[in-house]
């Protein structure tokens, strides 16, 4: 969790409510670590974090779901833009205080998921299949 304590600025304490473990080279998060009653799940939490040979990946659920806690490495798009990146496109900006890596992708303030930034260029790293939603739902 340093990884995103560190690039997203969550404060420690977000961290305190939730369950962190790991499995299988991803890093999940829960409320809870084991499911009360005899109920069989499918997964455990929420995917935050994958473990790449460069480091983490931040999931887009998981970056949703810290939605408003997310205070670094973070860029607002419009409407234009966003349809660029959701069609697969890269996007010029120049956000301050940003280095190379990955960032939560928000519109009108709130995280519609995970994206990459490099040498000011803004690529998509959400699923294609929520891609195609986000498209359906906010660009008419």
């Amino acid at each position: 969790m340093e990884y995103l304590k560190s690039r997203f600025k969550i404060p420690d304490s977000i961290f305190d409510e939730l369950e962190v473990f790991e499995k299988n080279d991803i890093i999940w998060i829960s409320s809870e670590k084991d499911v009360p009653g005899d109920y069989e799940v499918e997964t455990e939490g929420v995917k935050m974090l994958i473990k790449t040979k460069n480091g983490y990946r931040p999931t887009s659920y998981g970056l949703q779901l810290l939605n408003d806690k997310i205070s670094g490495s973070h860029v607002e798009v419009n409407k234009e833009e966003l349809k660029s990146l959701l069609d697969g496109g890269l996007i010029e900006k120049t956000p301050a205080n940003i280095s190379h890596g990955y960032i939560a992708i928000m519109y009108r303030n709130r995280v519609l998921g995970c994206g990459f930034y490099k040498n000011n260029l803004v690529s998509s790293r959400i699923p294609k299949k929520r891609s195609r939603d986000l498209k359906r739902a906010l660009i008419k």
